[in-house]
């Protein structure tokens, strides 16, 4: 219920204060994981307004420490993971929940961008792809210049998400390295467009 309710508001606040546009993703039915470049602090909450289907997010573990966000981040699906890495427990949750038909929205570059472009695309979306068995859809945000990562706090400026096509699972078993390649390709060119757009 609090999910929802915050993925409302956030959709109502992004279309009035900040000419956000969403180009709405038809997610397939069961466990999917979403990777999605990461710009700003904006991005897990501009993803799930992008998408009828409640979204569940790995955070850092570091945020769950704090008494005030750490209950409100849990009431919206996110899991802790560590910062050096998912690691062993994050991994399990994020496998646990995808076998469960849950939506996990990975960030494969590990962290947010320092100038606005995407970079590197690291294996972990793939590796829970095969894991779990499940496809993995491409997304992207362009967020940077309302909150870069150098800046205290978001300023208002254009939001924009969009979701791509997904890759089967099969691919991510049968090539790893060619359909992370075929990720990257997605990620990047979903991004170009919004940047375009």
């Amino acid at each position: 219920m609090l999910y929802v309710v915050l993925r409302e508001l956030a959709r109502f606040l992004f279309l009035a204060l900040c000419r956000a546009r969403v180009r709405r993703g038809t997610l397939p039915p069961g466990g999917v994981v979403i990777a999605s470049n990461h710009q700003s602090y904006l991005d897990p909450v501009l993803l799930g307004a992008g998408t009828s289907r409640p979204l569940s997010f790995m955070a850092r573990d570091t945020l769950f420490r704090n008494p005030l966000f750490g209950p409100l981040i849990r009431g919206v699906h996110a899991f802790p993971v560590r910062r050096d890495g998912v690691g062993k427990e994050g991994l399990k949750e994020a496998v646990r929940r995808l076998k469960a038909g849950e939506a996990v929205v990975v960030f494969p570059e590990g962290t947010r961008s320092k100038d606005g472009q995407v970079g590197p695309i690291r294996e972990g979306a793939g590796l829970l792809a095969r894991l779990a068995s499940v496809p993995v859809v491409p997304a992207a945000v362009d967020t940077f210049r309302a909150w870069p990562r150098k800046r205290a706090y978001p300023l208002p400026a254009p939001l924009k998400v969009a979701y791509g096509k997904a890759i089967p699972a099969e691919r991510f078993r049968q090539d790893p390295d060619g359909a992370r390649a075929e990720l990257d390709v997605a990620i990047r060119s979903l991004h170009r467009k919004l940047q375009e757009s």
